[in-house]
């Protein structure tokens, strides 16, 4: 799989100049698209990054307020405490 992707990339630059001689392409024109989606591909990018840390920072909080009401297991937290232990008579 990967010889082929690297085959692919290595063999692309002969291809498309091939193509671009015998149909007249508007490499220019190709540029500019490319160039104006790299951009809009940045900014997704970066919105989705700083989602990820308001993510984290939120979690954070979450954290700091079940240590101040001391919650050591947070699940039993979560629960109200009705977690317990399994009747021992059985």
């Amino acid at each position: 799989m990967a010889a082929a992707v690297l085959a692919a990339l290595l063999l692309s630059p002969f291809v498309l100049q091939d193509v671009a001689g015998s149909k007249g392409v508007d490499w220019n024109g190709l540029s500019q698209i490319g160039a104006a989606y790299g951009f809009t591909s940045a900014i997704v990018s970066a919105l989705a990054l700083a989602g990820v840390a308001g993510s984290l920072i939120v979690q954070n909080r979450q954290a700091r307020a079940e240590q101040v009401q001391g919650c050591e297991v947070p699940l039993r937290c979560q629960h109200g405490g009705v977690i317990t232990a399994p009747a021992s008579g059985r």
